[in-house]
Parts: structure tokens; sequence; C-alpha cells
């Protein structure tokens, strides 16, 4: 995961990551968790899960 996000931390111009405030800090937004749940479909490969 970690070279998914490089590039993309809490003070980058393209941020994938929540910053300091709030209950969801250091939590990835949105774009952050599409590229985390492509990252572990890739990952399980779903067609070998039937």
């Amino acid at each position: 995961m970690t070279k998914r996000f490089l590039g993309h931390g809490v003070n980058s111009t393209d941020p994938w990551i929540l910053g300091l405030s709030g209950p969801a800090a250091f939590h990835p937004n949105l774009a952050g968790y599409e590229v985390y749940a492509a990252a572990l479909t890739a990952a399980i490969n779903p067609r070998s899960l039937r």
C-alpha cells in the first residue's frame, strides 16, 4: 500500500489521506479508499474465490 500512496500524503498537492482534524484523521479520503479497494481486489483475485 505504501508505494501506491507515495506522493499523496496529507500535505501533498493531491492528498489521499485526511489531515489532523476530525474523527477520521489520517484515514483515506474517497480517492484513497478507491486506490485501497483496487489494490485489495487485485491482491485477492476475485475470480479465484468462485
